[in-house]
């Protein structure tokens, strides 16, 4: 049969109606032909998880490797030298930075670590310096080209107590800082949020700091005397960018529906972002740690990553902070949770049988502790704007407290130095500072171990005139005390084999200048004395003596107020003025009836100074880290440092938010959580366990202002697992295991409490 030929118009005709078909056709083509979409980085900002200073032999600066090294990780080594012949870093590492002036160099150094790492790396320098130290650095999470933008530094001369360290230029967002200074002193830094990684030793000449956000300029302020070199460098480390999905649907062919790539938290690296960049909030709407730093593996220090996450959290206006499941070491820094605006965010935990978080504050060698969590209100620092609350040195160099009678705060020195009893059982004592009062006419209470579990216990009541000032003192005659009294009188007094030295006092008003005082015991004799600063010090009284210290169980170790009660029920008797420098002994000091010098400096720390305070490390209050606890020198880097916390004892309720705190445990420590003035809403929570240790103090509400508390389903174990001396406070469903006593409790209304005393129990719910 013939073809017939198709029409012209009609030929026209079928293509116009192809083309729609046509048009759909192609554009399937140039979408399977296209590239993938590109893919959303999101950014991970790097933190360090560990740190080792360096040892000094001949021409050579040897550094072990930090524990947390692994592979893929960044290994930064910022190193001082006082040589002028050529330094040559590490095997395999390369040089970021270096600055020489005065006699002084500085140089860093950097390397990605590899699989198999040496134990130690070796910097060597061809003529014998002087003296050099250095740091090296375990930084997780930097990225693909670590250093970003170029480093900052500065040398400067002999004669300068206070140098900067330029902020580094052209750096990316999220970046990991590092500021290193090195001057032959301890050293602080003017940027707040910084966190000390490390201080080399014995001669302290390098000391790092790191901090996220914004570069700035940082000022180091030596404390020792002017007259030595410094110099310091500034590094940027860049945030590792982390591949989360895709930024547009698949296409929907053939009645498929469209496929959407999603954010997934895992436990193991790359961790889910710190905030989509469209909301400004991470994971499911909270602020996660885990992107800020903290390790859910629990084999590095999460401290940096934890606290890093509260700042956006403050700053969304009480955001929460969402912790994933996993173990959180706390090794160098509690968890200090406080907003500027007052808004505390809240914290939610994957439940208590998920989230541990690990207290191993000056775990390392067993020489203090700290809280793991301080949640604290701005008013716990807002009532001492005014007078200011660190005040130039009284003597020396530094810093020293400020107490005024409108803004007393009081330091619970159990804290730091993780123990019910840390003077009992000592054959020698030494209590002593430096200081200055506004009043001669008030009682004031410089340290003192006193308290009762019992109202009007043995050895309890009112000491009082006329022997003690104008007015009666109400006191315990507990293990030690140095007071003013309201005649102006020093006065003190020492229980030693279970026999009090009774008061031993000044012969007359010691004044409002800047005075030294000490009371110490030699096995035979308690001796007090007092005297201006580098001057021979008065022997104001003596009382023979025999025993060890005498220290209750029901006593409060505490700076700035005498504890009337147990836990700071009742503090009065506050001090008023600048305290400079305070250090307690397991020696005798001064044995010498003729006296003994005054210090004019700070006091010092070694093997026998239980606890030592010089106001050096105030940066982030009302956190506060003495300089030694339990005989040796704390040490940030070295996961060593121990903390205590200034609690304001006069402010009530700061009100309008009662954060959530939930669904986490807390093992091992000196505390589990700290609550400063501030109202929380306490659930689902466990302080200590047998499987993730005991903590010595659980819930701590230590102050009776601290009113609005609310807890349920909380769990203790511990030697005191629960202290609320708080006003206004509703406490139900409560399960505690208990070593001292189960709790402690002044004000709140509870219900539903079960106990678990184990056969040491002194006391069970006072």
């Amino acid at each position: 049969m013939r073809k017939r030929p198709i029409p012209a118009a009609a030929l026209a005709l079928m293509f116009a109606e192809m083309a729609p078909a046509r048009a759909l056709i192609a554009m399937i083509l140039l979408m399977l032909a296209a590239p993938a979409a590109a893919d959303i980085n999101s950014t991970v900002t790097p933190g360090v998880g560990s740190a080792t200073s360096c040892t000094f032999s001949g021409n050579n600066l040897i550094c072990n490797k930090p524990p947390s090294t692994v592979s893929g990780h960044l290994l930064l080594f910022c190193e001082y030298d006082s040589s002028a012949g050529t330094v040559t870093g590490p095997a395999g590492f390369a040089q970021v930075s270096q600055f020489s002036a005065n006699q002084s160099r500085a140089t860093c150094y950097d390397k990605v670590a590899g699989s198999s790492e040496p134990s130690s790396y070796t910097l060597s320098v061809s003529s014998a310096p002087g003296v050099a130290d250095g740091i090296l650095m375990d930084i997780a999470n930097a990225g693909a080209t670590p250093i970003s933008g170029t480093p900052g530094g500065t040398a400067y001369g002999a004669g300068n107590k206070t140098y900067n360290a330029p902020a580094a230029t052209g750096v990316a967002a999220q970046a990991l800082n590092i500021v290193c200074g090195h001057q032959s002193f301890p050293e602080t830094i003017s940027i707040a949020n910084a966190i000390r990684v490390a201080t080399s030793g014995p001669l302290v000449v390098t000391t790092c700091w790191s901090y996220t956000g914004t570069p700035t300029l940082a000022t180091i302020t030596s404390t020792g005397p002017s007259g030595y070199f410094s110099i310091a460098e500034q590094i940027a480390i860049a945030p590792l960018q982390v591949q989360t999905g895709t930024n547009i649907a698949t296409p929907a062919i053939l009645n498929q529906p469209a496929g959407f790539s999603a954010n997934v938290a895992a436990n193991t690296p790359p961790y889910s972002p710190a905030a989509n960049p469209l909301t400004g909030y991470g994971l499911n709407g909270c602020f996660n740690p885990v992107a800020y730093g903290a390790d859910p593996t629990g084999s590095v220090d999460s401290s940096m990553g934890l606290n890093a996450a509260v700042a956006p959290a403050c700053a969304a206006g009480q955001g929460t902070i969402c912790i994933p499941s996993g173990t959180y070491r706390i090794d160098s820094q509690p968890w200090l949770i406080q907003c500027a605006s007052g808004l505390v965010p809240n914290i939610v935990g994957a439940g208590m049988g998920s989230v541990t978080l690990l207290n191993n504050l000056g775990k390392s060698q067993a020489r203090g502790g700290g809280p793991a969590i301080e949640i604290a209100s701005t008013t716990v620092l807002a009532d001492g704007a005014v007078a200011g609350l660190v005040k130039p040195a009284l003597v020396g160099t530094g810093n020293s407290w400020n107490n005024t009678a409108a803004d007393p705060f009081v330091f619970d020195l159990n804290y730091p130095l993780a123990s019910t009893q840390p003077l009992n059982g000592k054959s020698a004592l030494t209590v002593e500072g430096c200081f200055s009062t506004t009043t001669n006419g008030a009682t004031e209470t410089l340290a003192i171990s006193d308290g009762s579990a019992t109202p009007q216990a043995s050895g309890c009541g009112f000491i009082g005139p006329p022997t003690y000032g104008a007015n009666p003192g109400y006191f315990c005659k507990g293990a030690v005390a140095l007071v003013v009294g309201d005649d102006g009188k020093l006065y003190g007094w020492m229980n030693t084999g279970g026999t009090w030295t009774g008061l031993m006092h000044s012969s007359s008003a010691i004044g409002t200048s800047t005075v030294c005082a000490q009371i110490s015991y030699d096995g035979s004799n308690v001796r007090l004395f007092h005297g201006a600063p580098n001057t021979t010090m008065t022997m104001d009284a003596k009382v023979a003596a025999s025993g060890t210290v005498t220290e209750r169980q029901d006593e409060d170790l505490v700076m700035l107020t005498d504890s009337r009660f147990w836990h700071l029920e009742l503090p009065e008797y506050a001090w008023q003025g600048q305290v400079d420098t305070f250090r307690i002994s397991s020696v005798a000091r001064c044995t010498n009836d003729a006296g003994c010098t005054a210090p004019n400096a700070k006091l010092t720390g070694d093997g026998n100074t239980i606890f030592l305070e010089n106001w050096t490390n105030v940066s982030n209050l009302p956190l506060v880290g003495p300089e030694y606890t339990n005989g040796i020198a704390n040490t940030l880097g070295a996961q060593t440092q121990s903390w205590m916390v200034a609690d304001d004892i006069t402010s009530g309720n700061p009100g309008n938010n009662h954060p959530e705190i939930s669904g986490f445990s807390i093992g091992g420590g000196a505390v589990g959580i700290d609550m400063n003035v501030v109202a929380p809403q306490l659930s689902n929570i466990a302080v200590g366990s047998p499987t993730i240790g005991a903590v010595t103090y659980g819930f701590m509400a230590p102050t009776g202002n601290s009113y609005g508390i609310i807890g349920h389903n909380l769990w203790g174990d511990g030697a005191v697992p629960a202290v609320f001396n708080s006003g206004l406070t509703y406490l139900y469903g409560l399960n505690f295991t208990c070593g001292l006593t189960c709790g402690e409790f002044s004000g709140p209304e509870i219900s539903g409490l079960s106990t678990l005393p184990s056969g040491s129990v002194k006391w069970g719910i006072i």
